[in-house]
């Protein structure tokens, strides 16, 4: 709307002008005439304004193209803060599942020596034992649904879902490996966030020119025609009064205005205008400045979470490895309860491990895609 109504500024206007009614003058110049009326039809054009609509044109073009960028940019920075909690959510989810595992097992295992104790084959000491890993797994698991519950609220809160609602939010959990992409190289030339600041730095200077023209003299260039009739109602006045009462006229005017004196006014406005202009300047070079600091431990971190998450697989496969092997030997009586719980212990931690590590990365991933601009098109697929 802005440079719509910029381009209007270098096109025509036409005026229409009109009054009716009664007039008295004092000294009486015509008694018997109280009534007037008149209309007119003005053409305008400004040829030239100083520079002034130019410059008011160019502004509201970078205007327009800031106000995209800047939607885009809202509108990222929104996609990432609710893949980021969609993805706290699915961590929940998991912890909260390795979670009713661990307990299933535990409550199998105390239910079989609950019962060889009674038999008189385990001791009351194994059977204590066994009751005191399952309460601190019952006191886990509520932890864990305590977890996805505010991961639900913060979820809720992004999307705007009313926090007392009782709609629920359907997830799919998708369980694939984390892509292996390498972290860009940062071009700031390229990143929005610079193109942003650039254009502000633009519309900063174009302000600040628009204030020091008023320093100097201002030339213009119009043109102005006019058609219309006045005087044709009354006693005795008809339809070819308006005719017969017409006039027109058009003038082409070059102005020149000079301010001698206005108390230093312009000048003071010239002044704020580059101060202002100066200090936008060095926040918009410390907001770049946060930037490169900010993708340069992006790209940092995204190699520390890769590596944490190679590891963390790894981790994983021997932990379930290792808890069938001493499954087996725990049936057959070969290694303590013990050595199993511990392995239960592990491969759950080890698990735990293993989806932090995964969403985390995917979370890294994703704030890649945020600064290479392109995380619209890697969520929805356009």
């Amino acid at each position: 709307m802005g440079r719509k109504n910029a381009v209007a500024a270098f096109l025509p206007t036409l005026d229409f002008t009109s009054a009716h009614g009664l007039q008295r003058s004092y000294p009486k110049t015509d008694p018997n005439e109280p009534w007037a009326s008149s209309f007119s039809f003005t053409l305008a054009e400004t040829l030239y304004d100083n520079g002034e609509s130019i410059t008011k044109h160019r502004i509201a073009s970078i205007q327009e193209e800031l106000s995209r960028l800047q939607l885009e940019r809202e509108r990222d920075r929104l996609l990432l803060a609710v893949a980021s909690a969609f993805f706290q959510r699915m961590q929940a989810q998991k912890n909260l599942e390795t979670q009713q595992e661990q307990n299933g097992i535990l409550k199998k295992q105390v239910e079989l020596v609950r019962d060889s104790y009674r038999q008189g084959v385990k001791t009351r000491k194994d059977y204590l034992r066994f009751q005191t890993q399952l309460n601190r797994a019952d006191i886990d698991l509520l932890r864990a649904k305590d977890g996805v519950l505010k991961a639900d609220q913060e979820l809720k809160k992004i999307l705007g879902v009313p926090l007392d609602s009782d709609e629920r939010l359907e997830f799919a959990m998708d369980d694939k490996r984390a892509g292996r992409i390498a972290p860009a190289s940062f071009v700031p030339e390229k990143h929005r966030d610079y193109k942003v600041a650039e254009l502000q730095r633009r519309v900063s200077g174009l302000n600040t020119q628009l204030a020091s023209r008023k320093l100097w003299p201002e030339v213009g260039l119009a043109l102005n025609g006019t058609y219309g009739s006045s005087g044709y109602v009354g006693p005795g006045k008809s339809v070819r009064s308006v005719y017969e009462r017409d006039s027109s006229s058009w003038s082409a005017f070059l102005t020149l205005k000079y301010n001698i004196f206005d108390f230093g006014l312009r000048r003071r406005n010239a002044e704020i205008a580059a101060e202002t202009a100066a200090v936008q300047s060095n926040d918009l070079e410390s907001q770049l400045l946060d930037l490169r600091s900010e993708v340069s431990q992006l790209q940092s971190d995204l190699r520390q979470l890769q590596e944490s998450f190679r590891i963390s697989e790894e981790l994983l496969k021997l932990e379930q490895g290792n808890l069938a092997l001493i499954s087996s030997e725990y049936r057959q009586g070969k290694v303590q309860y013990l050595d199993y719980i511990t392995s239960l212990q592990n491969v759950a931690s080890a698990r735990s491990s293993y989806y932090s590590a995964l969403y985390e990365l995917r979370k890294g991933e994703l704030s890649q895609k945020y600064h290479e601009g392109k995380i619209y098109e890697a969520i929805l697929g356009k």
